[in-house]
């Protein structure tokens, strides 16, 4: 009687995925991440409610279920955060944006090197991570990353500076360093979705 052999099971080590002879291959670990990502994007896009400034001038898309808060600030124009994650969440990642009417057209290269020394001086542990350039709206940005002290762990902020017109435009994002990564591509979404009126 002739003997049928089992194949043994071959490891691909560049995905961790396991295979025989004798049936389909598993896709690889990596493309099911991919998969669940794409998805959560998917959802996130999907339940988005819009907002417009017609004062400012802007229009953008934020999740439905974030709320607008307090405009506590001068030139403070939109300001939002996200639910809370929990009973113990006690810090509300915000994306906010500031328009500051500055009666004549600007370089924003020009007023960012204005603006750092101050943020400097007048936030304390203020570090800055990152400083690119960035199009937001169309329009030539700064991306600026920095992190300072808040409540016994540290806030990173992500700002995104541009012009229009006679307007400056600040749209900051605020996150601790252990949420960032995860509200990281929500915030760029927003960010993403910003337009200007014409």
């Amino acid at each position: 009687m002739q003997q049928t052999r089992t194949a043994k099971p071959s490891r691909c080590t560049s995905c961790a995925s396991w295979s025989t002879a004798r049936r389909e291959p598993r896709p690889p670990l990596c493309v099911l991440a991919l998969f669940v990502l794409l998805s959560f994007v998917t959802a996130l896009r999907a339940q988005t409610v819009d907002y417009t400034n017609d004062a400012h001038g802007f229009t953008l898309k934020l999740p439905a279920d974030w709320k607008q808060i307090a405009l506590d600030r001068p030139n403070l124009v939109f300001n939002v955060a996200a639910p809370a994650d929990g009973e113990t969440d006690l810090f509300n990642e915000t994306l906010n944006v500031v328009v500051v009417e500055m009666g004549q057209e600007a370089d924003v290269n020009e007023l960012v090197e204005q603006i750092k020394p101050g943020l400097a001086a007048s936030v304390k542990g203020y570090k800055e991570i990152s400083d690119e350039k960035a199009t937001v709206a169309g329009q030539p940005a700064r991306k600026i990353v920095a992190e300072c002290p808040a409540a016994n762990t540290t806030a990173r902020s992500t700002q995104w500076m541009f012009t229009s017109g006679q307007k400056f435009y600040i749209v900051t994002f605020t996150a601790l360093t252990n949420t960032d990564e995860k509200y990281k591509p929500v915030a760029q979404a927003m960010v993403d979705s910003f337009t200007l009126k014409k």
